[in-house]
């Protein structure tokens, strides 16, 4: 399989192979997922399900353990 490094570049794959002109031009196709987060304001960070364990622990706090918390992880608050 190929890897495509970035939803513009995909788009724009897809759209070659459709025969369309269409080209995805989108400021967040740019920034970082970290740097997406950092943009939002805070109730909307507030509402991000960063756990797929239902229902959650104490205080609804996120297990830390499951496939979704370790990709927010890894892509959001190890970096923040």
């Amino acid at each position: 399989t190929t890897k495509i490094p970035d939803m513009e570049t995909a788009w724009n794959c897809m759209m070659g192979i459709l025969g369309s002109d269409t080209k995805l031009v989108s400021p967040l196709t740019k920034k970082s997922k970290v740097d997406q987060y950092r943009m939002l304001p805070s109730k909307v960070k507030d509402c991000i399900i960063s756990c797929a364990v239902i229902p959650k622990g104490a205080w609804n706090q996120p297990c830390g353990k499951c496939d979704k918390c370790m990709e927010f992880k890894q892509y959001v608050t190890d970096r923040l």
